[in-house]
């Protein structure tokens, strides 16, 4: 059995991810994640799971703190208030490790890329997520510079960072096109695909932010659905505890949604 895993967007709250991945090692079925897609937050947990330590990735989250994703730009800069520099710095640890990760599962980060060919971001719908099509990029065919670049506009919060240039177009938060990018995983022939939800489920019907399908319409492939049991709180917030609640979260909510899987599969058997 050939199973994706896709991290949704969803800013800080990401750190439940990687409870859910201590769960989801403990269980065994880790072994059969064979391809890997994430949106915004969640392509930095892409490559925090190809790297393969779950101990350094809830250290990393750990030690977050709000300076390191909210360093001011400058009041005048009228394109964007905060600087990506804390984010490119937690990419950069890995950057002596790119070469062999490469070499490892699929790992697809999603953007979204502008309908504007000047780039402008004025007039753009936010709370409606009019933001253009997505784009889905397989990070192994990347440098590591270029990677890196991919990752960071997939986290570029429209105003809030400055937009990316990405294969000569311009892109910004992969959350505005594709919160929860599984269809790249279609092609890399996963049975099933696991995509892990940041915000609860009512929260997603309620913003119409996600679907809920438990089959992809064109291939009927088999999408099991995680969400949160409870609210994450607001994607822009960090703090030790916030941190830490999260991720004790994602390992609870992870072990029963494994446990559910595993009977159902035992079942069908």
């Amino acid at each position: 059995m050939n199973i994706g895993l896709v991290f949704s967007g969803g800013g800080t709250c990401g750190a439940y991810q990687i409870g859910f991945w201590r769960a989801l090692r403990e269980s065994g079925m880790e072994k059969q994640i064979t391809a890997i897609s994430g949106s915004s937050a969640g392509s930095l947990n892409a490559l925090l799971f190809a790297y393969g330590d779950p101990d350094l990735a809830e250290d990393i989250w750990r030690g977050l703190r709000q300076s390191d994703l909210f360093k001011l730009r400058g009041f005048l800069d009228r394109k964007a208030l905060f600087s990506q520099i804390g984010y490119a710095g937690l990419i950069d640890r890995f950057e002596d490790y790119w070469s062999g990760l490469q070499k490892g599962m699929p790992i697809y980060s999603c953007v979204s890329v502008l309908n504007r060919q000047d780039g402008t971001l004025d007039r753009i719908d936010l709370k409606r997520r009019e933001a253009g099509r997505p784009g889905y990029i397989l990070l192994n065919d990347l440098s590591y510079k270029a990677m890196k670049n991919v990752l960071l506009a997939s986290s570029a919060i429209p105003y809030v960072y400055p937009h990316r240039h990405v294969k000569g177009k311009t892109c910004i938060d992969g959350d505005f096109s594709d919160k929860t990018p599984y269809r790249p995983l279609i092609d890399q022939a996963c049975d099933e695909i696991i995509i892990l939800h940041l915000n609860t489920r009512e929260e997603a019907k309620e913003r119409r932010l996600e679907s809920d399908e438990d089959h992809d319409p064109v291939s009927q492939r088999r999408l099991y659905h995680l969400y949160p049991s409870e609210t994450l709180g607001a994607f822009m917030l960090v703090t030790k505890e916030l941190t830490k609640r999260r991720i004790r979260m994602g390992y609870e909510d992870g072990k029963r949604f494994l446990e559910e899987k595993r009977s159902c599969d035992q079942s069908l058997l």
